[in-house]
């Protein structure tokens, strides 16, 4: 998959994740509205195919505090609606796997990409080393 990158200051990375928020939108997402938007339809983008559809629906009737406890909780925790809330919960219980919310995401991906940098300077240091072998004995003896 193609990669658009930008570089933001710290303050426009964070009013653009508010705005999109308030939009209830990722970022990706906002962006593809504004190409879409600013081509005029020129450049669309196909939504995402599930792999397995949502082919059935399960209801549940609630009175209205447990409606209202369901829809804080869930956002409390992080999920854009109650249907992601619960379908996490029961999945969760039925399999015992994970269900991260967006937030979750952004901090494992912001954590992969630090584990990306460390990894791209320990290369250097080691492509360094291997190009003069003079240096390298001569770190390894002052580190001794």
């Amino acid at each position: 998959m193609a990669r658009i990158v930008i570089t933001l200051k710290d303050k426009e990375k964070e009013a653009w994740e508010s705005f999109c928020s308030s939009q209830k939108m990722t970022g990706a997402g906002m962006l593809r509205k504004l190409i879409n938007d600013a081509t005029k339809g020129k450049i669309t983008f196909n939504k995402k195919k599930n792999p397995s559809p949502k082919a059935g629906i399960i209801s549940m009737r609630f009175n209205k505090n447990d409606v209202k406890e369901i829809e804080e909780r869930a956002s409390k925790e992080g999920f854009e609606n109650r249907s992601q809330w619960g379908r996490a919960l029961i999945l969760n219980k039925i399999d015992n796997h994970p269900t991260f919310t967006i937030e979750e995401i952004k901090a494992i991906t912001e954590a992969n990409r630090q584990l990306s940098a460390i990894g791209r300077n320990l290369n250097q240091i080691a492509k360094a080393l291997n190009i003069d072998p003079n240096h390298a004995r001569g770190s390894v003896a002052s580190i001794s």
